[in-house]
């Protein structure tokens, strides 16, 4: 009686139709070893296709905007004579420094050059035993230039520019010298007697200071490595700003030496100017720049007429590089700047200069 039930129990769960745990699980084990081999085909089928795809370079930054450089340079010069017929007994000394950089910023038609130069020079002679400055200029410009699209070599411009000295101005002479001082009112100091050698101030520190700020059309037909050419024609405001200073201003009839006393002024008028930079070979090249500047209004009355009113500055450099530091440089500067001083103040040497360019 007993084994009936158990036959029933047996055969009531194997009924034909029911799917069992059991069933379940031989399926699973029997479906396994297909299932398993498509994932494993295609892991190893993976690096292949992986290997054999070329990895994509990412793509390179975009080129900055800005461009920086800035070099500094060193010159100098020493004579030792001793009896020598025509000269001193003594030691000449020369030691000068330029330091030179800019920034620049190019975006499109617009561009923004910004431009310094420091120039000292000091030189004593046998006469004039201490070092006097026979350099001294700093320079700062920034100029702001949009190209036109359809003609990108023409645009407009506007430009802020300013020249000083830095160091305070002397006058030593290796003889006796009677002096008259010239006032701004009117007035006059002197005759004073400054003995040879004897050292006096003619200007303070930044004086004179010259500012101009300028605007107009701008040009740069030429752009190639061996002459990099621009032009401007504008309108232009310079104010000259002193600090009660002298300038020589040597009347050769009277037997003394007259210094005048600058006077800070404005001007209003016409801007022309013209640049240029290129390479005649690979260790020859040059720099050129011309400013003129011709005022049409004057805050202060002014003895020139005419042409004579002309404000000029030109410099120049003709640059042999004998070494990766070394060259040899020809250096030319001609100004004339009518209300500070009427006569031509040029300055040309030919030095031996060691150049580091730090960027």
């Amino acid at each position: 009686m007993s084994i009936i039930p158990l036959i029933f129990v047996v055969v009531s769960q194997t009924a034909p139709g029911t799917v069992t745990d059991k069933d379940l699980t031989s399926d699973k084990i029997l479906a396994a070893p297909a299932d398993a081999a498509a994932p494993a085909a295609d892991a190893a089928a993976a690096p292949a296709v992986v290997e054999g795809m070329a990895e994509a370079a990412p793509p390179p930054p975009p080129p900055s905007p800005w461009k920086y450089a800035l070099t500094l340079g060193i010159n100098g010069a020493m004579t030792r004579s001793t009896n020598v017929v025509g000269t001193v007994d003594g030691t000449s000394a020369q030691i000068g420094a330029i330091v030179d950089g800019s920034a620049n910023y190019t975006s499109g038609q617009h561009s923004w050059e910004n431009v310094g130069k420091l120039t000292e020079s000091f030189t004593r002679t046998p006469s004039v035993p201490s070092f006097l400055k026979s350099a001294d200029e700093l320079r700062l410009q920034s100029t702001y230039v949009y190209r036109f699209s359809g003609v990108p070599w023409l645009g407009a411009y506007g430009r802020l520019l300013g020249t000083t000295s830095v160091f305070r101005g002397f006058e030593v002479r290796g003889v006796d010298t009677v002096i008259v001082r010239n006032f701004a009112d009117g007035t006059s100091s002197g005759p004073l007697l400054k003995a040879a050698g004897n050292k006096y101030g003619t200007t303070g520190p930044f004086e004179p200071t010259v500012l101009r700020e300028s605007a107009g059309a701008f040009a740069n037909p030429l752009t190639g490595k061996d002459i990099n050419f621009k032009a401007r024609l504008g309108a232009a405001m310079q104010h000259v700003l002193t600090r009660d200073g002298f300038a020589l201003s040597d009347n050769a009839a009277t037997p003394e030496v007259e210094y005048n006393q600058l006077v800070s002024s404005t001007q209003a008028g016409a801007e022309l100017g013209f640049d240029a930079v290129g390479s005649i070979a690979d260790n020859l090249s040059y720099t050129f720049r011309a400013d003129f500047f011709y005022p049409v209004y004057e805050s202060e009355d002014s003895p020139q007429d005419g042409i004579e009113k002309l404000n000029t500055d030109i410099a120049g450099k003709l640059s042999v590089r004998v070494s990766k530091y070394f060259s040899l440089d020809y250096i030319l500067a001609v100004k004339r700047i009518p209300i500070i001083v009427d006569e031509w103040q040029v300055q040309n040497g030919l030095l031996v200069s060691c150049n580091y360019t730090l960027f």
